[in-house]
C-alpha cells in the first residue's frame, strides 16, 4: 500500500455528487481505498472528501482526480493542478455542532436571491443533515447543496469538536449565522 499519491485535477463530472472526490482505478489500488472511504487533499491548504471511484467509461488515465468547485475552492487549486491524496488514518469525529454562513448575494435586487433566503431561514438541521450526511468537514470548508431545487452554499465556521476533521451524521445539530462575502473566490 502506498501512503499518499499525486493526482492531476480535473473538473467535476456530471454525475459526481458534491464533496466527494472521483478518483481513476489505480489510485484507489494504491492507497487500498473504497468507495466511501474518506481521503485528505492536499493543495494549498487540506480538505477532506469522500472518495467514488472513476466509472469504467470516465477513465481519463491513472493519477488523476475529479473534484467539484467547492472542494477545489477548499484547497486551494484549479483544474490542471496536482495535488496529493492519501487515505484518512485518523480517527474523524462525528460532528456533535456545526456552525455554517450562508455566502453572501445580491439578496435584494434578484429574486434569486430572495428565495435563497427565504429558503436559508426555513430549512431545518434534520433538512441539512439529510443533504450533508456522511461529509467531512473542517474549520473554513465551503460547503453545498440543493434546496428545493437552490444552490445553497455555506462556509463552515465551527465544528463541534473542534480542530479535528469531523462527519455529519443525523444527530448533528446545525446553526445558521448571517453572511459571507466571498463572490471573487470561487473562479
Amino acid at each position: 500500500m502506498f501512503e499518499d499519491v499525486s493526482v492531476e485535477v480535473y473538473g467535476q463530472h456530471k454525475d459526481l455528487p458534491r464533496r466527494v472526490a472521483m478518483i481513476d482505478r489505480q489510485s484507489m489500488r494504491e492507497l487500498e481505498l473504497r468507495d466511501g472511504d474518506i481521503v485528505v487533499l492536499h493543495g494549498k491548504r487540506v480538505s477532506y472528501a469522500l472518495v467514488q471511484a472513476m466509472n469504467f467509461d470516465d477513465q481519463l488515465g491513472n493519477y488523476s482526480i475529479r473534484i467539484d468547485p467547492l472542494i477545489q475552492n477548499n484547497i486551494g487549486v484549479k483544474i490542471g493542478d496536482h495535488i496529493k491524496i492519501e487515505k484518512q488514518s485518523k480517527k474523524v469525529h462525528p460532528a456533535s455542532k456545526v456552525t455554517l454562513k450562508l455566502l453572501d448575494y445580491d439578496y435584494d435586487d434578484d429574486p434569486e436571491g430572495q428565495l435563497i433566503l427565504k429558503y436559508a431561514k426555513k430549512i431545518t438541521d434534520q433538512e441539512i443533515s439529510q443533504n450533508l450526511d456522511k461529509i467531512p468537514l473542517l474549520h473554513g470548508d465551503y460547503v453545498g447543496f440543493l434546496y428545493r431545487d437552490i444552490s445553497l452554499i455555506f462556509e463552515v465556521l465551527k465544528t463541534l469538536p473542534i480542530n479535528v476533521p469531523t462527519q455529519v451524521n443525523t444527530k448533528t445539530k446545525f446553526s445558521i449565522v448571517k453572511f459571507v462575502e466571498i463572490r471573487d473566490r470561487l473562479e
